[in-house]
């Protein structure tokens, strides 16, 4: 029997890191994916000792997630439609590869200081988000919605993605040199902006108010004016036009979670759901579809049924009891504004949380990784 040498999670570090910044590439999804299965998950079953489990499952947090993507992950059992074989093992290979990757984020926060080395992930989107803007706007006007280079060329999901980065570089104590920083954040916001994704804008906005509160700041007032101001001053100078932003294209998320309901309920699947690997295409008229439910909370109830909302619920209950508890800690800003843009940006845009290698992993699952990491330092230090 052939025996391999364990290694401490570390070894991973490196290549998970990596991971990270080429979703900022010109990667395809395919490639990127396939790096990960590669290089971060066959390693991690490989190579490395499974003794930091004992400190992970403490987090209550993280007993919440393990029993969400879990139920999730079962489509033969909840399905009420029957599901071909082949068609069980994607929602079980994707539970297995979130929860790699997760439970690595976790340790990568908690003992090799993750968040330090997000810095220069931050940096490196920077760069190739002012590519995107370049290349994108040479021969466009800047009404038009910034589609990104690569990985996350979609403009809500290239937002979240670079939102979420701007706010581990605004907040997090490990920052980079101060006119690096600050040409980063620049380029990071107008990212966010020039994509004109309402959501993501709007979080990121509130995320960062919220991080200024926990932070006693009283430049609030001033932070709301100049922000008003600025879009006035682009829109007035025709650079773009907010009322692209918030008026001008047709809001149809009100029909499409009204008809996912409707269905879900004349279907009989509101209890269990339809399961993930369900069609998940909305018609909302006879010539007006959508490829999913454009929220998170809604595209749960279609997976997952009450069941699912229900423990996708529990979830955000424990996110914000801990994080409103760890809002006075040392990170408290940067714990608070994460979650707080996680939250909302997932509300009105993405539908699968059990998927594999996705940017969903990055804006939303990342946060919350770290803040299970805070979690477990609280109750080690009680102890």
């Amino acid at each position: 029997m052939i025996k391999i040498k364990q290694y401490e999670p570390s070894v991973i570090l490196i290549p998970f890191v990596i991971y990270l910044l080429l979703f900022f590439s010109p990667l395809s999804s395919k490639a990127h994916n396939n790096y990960f299965y590669l290089f971060v998950l066959l390693p991690f079953v490989l190579f490395t000792r499974k003794k930091e489990y004992y400190n992970v499952i403490k987090s209550k947090i993280f007993i919440s997630v393990i029993f969400l993507v879990s139920y999730l992950a079962l489509p033969a059992v909840f399905n009420i439609q029957s599901v071909p074989l082949t068609k069980i093992a994607s929602p079980l290979r994707h539970w297995f590869s979130f929860l790699v990757f997760f439970f690595l984020c976790v340790v990568f926060f908690h003992k090799y200081a993750l968040e330090e080395k997000l810095k220069f992930v931050s940096i490196w989107a920077a760069a190739w988000g002012l590519v995107s803007i370049v290349l994108f706007f040479w021969d466009k006007p800047f009404v038009d919605r910034l589609v990104f280079l690569g990985r996350v060329e979609h403009p809500i999901i290239g937002a979240c993605t670079y939102a979420v980065l701007f706010l581990f570089l605004l907040f997090s104590e490990k920052k980079p040199a101060k006119a690096l920083r600050i040409c980063a954040l620049f380029v990071l916001a107008l990212c966010v902006i020039l994509s004109q994704s309402r959501g993501p804008i709007l979080a990121l906005f509130a995320a960062v108010l919220a991080g200024l509160i926990v932070q006693g700041r009283k430049i609030i007032p001033m932070l709301i004016g100049f922000s008003g101001m600025a879009l006035w001053f682009l829109n007035y100078v025709r650079l773009f036009s907010y009322g692209e932003i918030f008026t001008a294209r047709p809001i149809y998320r009100f029909a499409i979670w009204k008809q996912v309901i409707s269905n879900a309920i004349t279907n009989g699947t509101w209890l269990f759901g339809h399961g993930m690997t369900a069609n998940e295409t909305v018609a909302v008229t006879l010539d007006t579809h959508f490829q999913h439910a454009h929220s998170v909370y809604i595209a749960t109830f279609f997976f997952g049924g009450i069941v699912g909302v229900v423990l996708l619920l529990i979830l955000v209950f424990q996110i914000i009891k801990q994080s409103v508890r760890m809002r006075s800690g040392k990170q408290g800003d940067l714990i608070v504004s994460l979650i707080v843009f996680a939250l909302l940006s997932v509300a009105t845009d993405s539908h699968k949380l059990l998927s594999g290698p996705n940017p969903i992993w990055l804006f939303f699952w990342l946060p919350v990784a770290y803040l299970v990491t805070e979690e477990i330092k609280d109750i080690t230090s009680e102890q």
